[in-house]
């Protein structure tokens, strides 16, 4: 998200989809494509509280897509059960990483 919001902030600032200058070149580089999701979601409450949802949204439709395509070519029980499994452990990885904040060096 590290240039998804930053977009996201200067495009409800100056009320533009323009490239603007920046030292990161990744906040430039790529087209506006997830950012303009992202904004939807936070020009109206004007919050970024609910940034995120974006990606849980996708993240949901991505795993229907494949559990769908995965039951058109025939796989089994036993695979969902793995997927599942290894996604339930990522996720709990990521809430865990998340309330540990963020990595700091002690000078």
């Amino acid at each position: 998200m590290m240039y998804h919001l930053s977009r996201v902030g200067y495009c409800l600032q100056f009320r533009s989809l323009d490239q603007y200058p920046t030292t990161n070149p990744r906040q430039v580089t790529f087209p506006v494509t997830a950012e303009l999701l992202v904004l939807w979601i936070v020009a109206f409450p004007r919050s970024d509280r609910l940034a995120n949802t974006a990606q849980l949204v996708a993240w949901t439709v991505t795993t229907m897509g494949v559990y769908g395509l995965g039951r058109r070519g025939g796989l089994g029980a036993a695979v969902y059960e793995t997927l599942a499994a290894s996604s339930g452990s990522c996720s709990v990885t990521a809430q865990r990483s998340r309330r540990l904040g963020p990595i700091t060096t002690s000078p």
